[in-house]
Order: structure tokens, then C-alpha cells, then sequence
């Protein structure tokens, strides 16, 4: 439940600088030419019959709307760690609107990104998060019915009295912790993305690589950076090298997570340290800090004592 509240206080956190980024920026060429493209072009805006004053005008106000909807998510993880109530209610809200803003500005990349959001909400009203929540509030939470193990006997129900010569029964294993899942979701999740758009770019580069190269000479970037041909050229190939890279490893972190969520020793210690190898990573980019964002999550949730202690009930795995 920790987990869910501080990835929606950072994404928020993240957004809140792009926005003020934004805002910062209002007004140039470059905003304006955005908005006319939102449109459809200039003579698509023109039609409207709203002029660009008019349009940066509103376009300001909503962006400082949304700055104090983003600060009011930050306060809210904030409390919803400390266990107020209305502020999990607000969190849950805030899941929604930001997963319809990834799904309409995203494409591919924001799908995964708000189903993960959606991950988070849910998880924010699981049972567990409902006990932690009653518990942090004074209130004895309602006893769990544990739920029956298929073909295994408890000491409570046992199948036959032990005899001698006779192997005692097994017994249970413990229940997966929710931090445990958190984890081994969010290193799937992001992989899975990374290793989609990466793959995407390699099949590009190789299928089609003078159309990349023709797009990355008409890109708007262009004429927000000075760069030459050759220069545009050797960045496209930086990009495509990394891809190359991170491909592979995006597949070795599925099946470290893989082996995470079965409770394999090896498999915590490859994804924590796949994550804590993120995270600079991810900083050097902008585009790469919800990944980075993604990796404490997932340190953290792999930190827990719940986590640590459900991996240390058999040495020998």
C-alpha cells in the first residue's frame, strides 16, 4: 500500500516540473506552434475562430489548475501513508485522470503506463490495504478467513494421526507479500515497455533506416537544437545502440522477476539489483524518470521487512 502511494506521489512530483516547464516556456514559438498542431494546422486553428491570445490564455489557466491538482496528489500521498482515509479516496481519483491523460497523449507507451496507474488504485483498496487502514486508524480490522491450500493439511485439520516410520505432512507455505508483488508487476510492467519500444526502434532502424533519418530532419527538435545532418545521424545510432542494450536486459529482468514472484533467493537479488542499476540510468534522460520512479519503487517494496523475511523462511532456495 506504501508502495501504490509513493508511486502516485512521484508521478505527480514528475508531472508538477513538466508543468511548471511548461508554463515557464508559455508563450513561444515553439507553444504555439504546438497548439496550432493540436488542431491540425493553421488553417484548422484559423477556422475555430479563437485566436492565439485567447488560446494561450485558457491554455495558461489550465496549466495552473492542473499545478495545484498535482500539488494537492503530493500532499495526498503524503497523508495516505499516514493512513487518512480521504486521501486514499483522492488518490484513487487522481489514478483515473491520470491514466486518461497517458492513454490520450502516450500511445503504446502510456497504455502500459496507465494500466499500471489503474495497478496502483487497485491496490489501494485490496484487502490488505484495507487492513493497514483500520489498523492506522484504531480500528480492530474484521479476522481474515484464511484461505484453503489444495491438497495440503495444516495442523488444524489433519489428515491422518502421525505414525511412526511415517513423514509428517506438509506444511503451507506463507502467503506471497503484497510488496513481493508490487515488485516483481512493476519490473514486468516497465520491462515489457522498454523492451516493446526498443525492439520497435531496432525493426525500424533496420527495415527502414533513411525514413528514420528523414524524420529525425523534419523533427520540431530541429529547430529547437542547431544540429547537422551528421550530428542528427550519430544520435539516431546512439539511440539505436541503447535499444540494443536495453532489449536484452529487459529480458533478463522479466525472468528475474519471474523467478521474484515464485520466491527464488536469486531472483530478489538480480531485480533489486537490476533496479538500483536503473535508477542513474534513468536520470540522465528526462524521458527516463518513470523508470527511474519505477526502480525505487521497486527497491523499496524489495527493502521491506515482510519482503526480506518471505524470502529468508527457507535458506536453502
Amino acid at each position: 500500500m506504501t508502495t501504490a502511494c509513493l508511486f502516485v506521489g512521484l508521478t505527480c512530483l514528475i508531472l508538477f516540473a513538466n508543468v511548471v516547464t511548461a508554463v515557464s516556456n508559455w508563450g513561444t514559438i515553439e507553444i504555439q506552434e504546438a497548439i496550432t498542431s493540436v488542431f491540425g494546422g493553421k488553417e484548422e486553428f484559423g477556422r475555430t475562430g479563437i485566436s492565439m491570445t485567447e488560446a494561450l490564455l485558457w491554455g495558461r489557466r489550465a496549466l495552473l489548475v492542473a499545478m495545484v491538482v498535482l500539488i494537492a496528489g503530493i500532499v495526498f500521498a503524503v497523508f495516505a501513508v499516514r493512513g487518512h482515509r480521504p486521501s486514499r479516496v483522492y488518490l484513487t481519483v487522481m489514478c483515473g485522470l491520470v491514466s486518461l491523460f497517458l492513454v490520450a497523449v502516450g500511445g503504446l507507451v502510456g497504455v502500459f503506463a496507465a494500466a499500471f496507474a489503474i495497478f496502483c488504485a487497485v491496490q489501494l483498496w485490496s484487502r490488505d490495504a484495507r487492513r493497514w487502514f483500520d489498523i492506522k486508524n484504531g480500528i480492530t480490522p474484521a479476522p481474515s478467513t484464511p484461505r484453503p491450500v489444495v491438497g495440503v493439511t495444516t495442523a488444524t485439520t489433519p489428515a491422518y494421526a502421525p505414525q511412526d516410520g511415517l513423514a509428517a505432512p506438509p506444511v503451507a507455505s506463507p502467503a506471497r507479500p503484497t510488496s513481493v508483488q508490487v515488485a516483481g508487476l512493476v519490473t514486468i510492467i516497465a520491462s515489457a515497455i522498454v523492451m516493446a519500444v526498443g525492439s520497435l526502434i531496432l525493426v525500424q532502424y533496420v527495415t527502414a533506416r533513411d525514413a528514420m533519418l528523414r524524420g529525425q530532419e523534419t523533427s520540431p527538435v530541429r529547430d529547437w537544437v542547431a544540429l547537422t545532418d551528421d550530428e542528427l545521424a550519430e544520435g539516431l545510432r546512439t539511440i539505436v545502440i541503447l535499444s540494443g542494450v536495453a532489449v536484452p536486459l529487459s529480458l533478463v529482468a522479466i525472468g528475474a522477476a519471474s523467478l521474484l514472484l515464485m520466491g527464488i533467493r536469486l531472483g530478489r537479488s538480480a531485480t533489486l539489483a537490476l533496479a538500483i542499476l536503473t535508477v542513474p540510468v534513468a536520470f540522465v534522460s528526462l524521458i527516463g524518470l518513470p523508470w527511474a520512479v519505477a526502480a525505487i519503487v521497486v527497491i523499496i517494496a524489495l527493502r521491506k521487512p515482510e519482503a526480506r523475511a518471505w524470502f529468508d523462511r527457507d535458506d536453502s532456495r
